[in-house]
């Protein structure tokens, strides 16, 4: 059963994929990570830390229900893509309520 957070932001309760609509329209599914996706975005990156945030992103979210690679997030619109990376930063970076 899905909760919702936002007005259309919803988290599966079971998986702790959160499912948002960015700027555009389109859907995105963003799955919980795990330190092997940020390993996995390091070697991807290969040593370019500009990249980093999109591998990781990439491992970790579909948009309309496709799989995307980094190089489809530097092809969203700007909204979009400050959206999506707000998202992310959210669910990915933040500490829990009273930490």
């Amino acid at each position: 059963f899905p909760v919702t957070i936002t007005k259309g932001d919803t988290v599966d309760k079971n998986t702790g994929a959160k499912t948002f609509t960015l700027p555009s329209g389109k859907v995105v599914v963003m799955a919980k990570g795990k330190g092997i996706h940020g390993r996995k975005a390091i070697q991807q990156a290969d040593g370019d830390g500009s990249l980093y945030l999109n591998c990781l992103m990439a491992q970790l979210v579909t948009i309309d229900g496709q799989g995307i690679v980094p190089e489809d997030i530097d092809e969203l619109e700007l909204p979009d893509y400050m959206s999506l990376q707000a998202e992310f930063a959210d669910q990915n970076f933040t500490s829990p309520q009273g930490t």
